[in-house]
């Protein structure tokens, strides 16, 4: 090998050494922006209302709410409440499970989207929020963070638009209460 062949090994060696560098820092700076994207999802709050909240709580910022007895059945503990004319939405629902607020709906007409600045800037401010998002769909776009159970779906149909925050450690507990109660409504066919 000649001197040349060394000093060309020496500087390829060195510069895929400084390239190593630059791509830990880069992988380094991203994952810290990927988890202040995790943490603002765990953070997530809707007019002070957070997933933690209490039914207590709740009722006490919104004494006006009206219970929605359709969507859930209080005999097997689940609460729905549905507050409207609200600062940033147009319709809002709280779902309770043992009076902890484990599901929120944020409902928006399409007058109030366009104030918004349209559609396409709504899931930009959710992009801007929480990063890419996991799932990508025609009128659904999926947010998830296992690490801190929570899952954001947003959907956008041509008159209104819906944002969707869960507690997904919760979700297991209210799955099976309704499959339970829907097995004890279930008529007997003699099967």
């Amino acid at each position: 090998m000649t001197s040349n062949d060394t000093s060309l090994l020496c500087r390829v060696a060195g510069a895929v050494f400084v390239l190593g560098l630059l791509l830990e820092g880069a992988a380094a700076r991203a994952g810290e922006w990927f988890d202040l994207d995790d943490k603002a999802l765990a953070t997530f709050d809707f007019e002070g209302m957070t997933l933690a909240t209490s039914a207590v709580e709740f009722e006490q910022q919104f004494p006006d709410a009206k219970r929605d007895r359709e969507p859930v059945d209080e005999e097997i503990g689940l609460e729905c409440y549905e507050v409207r004319d609200l600062k940033n939405a147009d319709v809002a629902r709280f779902y309770f499970c043992d009076g902890r607020l484990y599901q929120l709906e944020i409902g928006y007409n399409l007058a109030r989207v366009e104030k918004l600045g349209g559609m396409q800037a709504v899931l930009q401010k959710l992009v801007d929020t929480w990063g890419p998002a996991d799932h990508a769909g025609e009128s659904r776009w999926t947010w998830q963070r296992p690490m801190y159970k929570r899952r954001a779906d947003f959907y956008a149909w041509p008159e209104r638009a819906q944002l969707t925050i869960t507690d997904m450690a919760w979700m297991p507990v209210v799955a099976q209460r309704l499959k339970r109660q829907d097995e004890k409504q279930r008529p007997d066919l003699g099967f």
